[in-house]
């Protein structure tokens, strides 16, 4: 699966507000000394309930970045397709290994299992992208191909992709579709 880059963060501010107001109680502790007990157990409560809740709370939102995608790495792109296919309503979305046979996404939708070639690129995305995303559905017992760049498609490959049912997106219908998914 994929994750947040921010999870590190949120993981840290919760330790340092722990910490602080652990600090607290311990600098007032003789003040309470005979309601330490009580003092100990809520103390603890919060500070292992607080991040779920917060977590529970806040959600688990991602953005899309659009603004970024010339100069991230294609691993960067991968995740942001990937969030790209939750906001559009797919599920149990999986990233495949390194060498993945075409297909550097997984998702389900619908009964429909989508096998997702991404191609961050700064020319537009050839017939070899196409090619691989059509080989690699068998390979993990997919019904659905699509090919997804921040860039253009040439002809051939908007050509291939036809009269193979392999579904394109470059970067203008990315960009656009991201754009109405934030405004709903």
């Amino acid at each position: 699966m994929y994750k947040s880059s921010s999870k590190q963060s949120d993981d840290s501010v919760f330790l340092m507000v722990g910490v602080i107001i652990l600090a607290i109680f311990w600098r007032i502790r003789s003040a309470l000394y005979r309601h330490l007990m009580i003092v100990e157990i809520v103390f603890s409560l919060l500070l292992v309930l607080g991040p779920i809740s917060y977590k529970l709370i806040a959600g688990n939102k991602k953005t899309i970045n659009t603004s970024n995608w010339n100069s991230i790495s294609g691993l960067a792109f991968e995740d942001q397709v990937s969030e790209w296919l939750r906001l559009n309503g797919y599920i149990d979305i999986i990233k495949t290994e390194y060498f993945d046979q075409g297909i550097d996404i997984i998702a389900s939708k619908s009964g429909i299992l989508l096998g997702v070639q991404t191609k961050r690129s700064a020319r537009p995305v050839g017939v070899a992208a196409v090619r691989a995303a059509v080989a690699g559905l068998k390979a993990y017992g997919c019904n659905q191909g699509m090919v997804v760049t921040n860039s253009s498609f040439t002809r051939a490959a908007i050509k291939l992709a036809l009269s193979n049912g392999c579904q394109l997106v470059d970067g203008q219908k990315l960009k656009s579709s991201t754009a109405q998914l934030s405004n709903s």
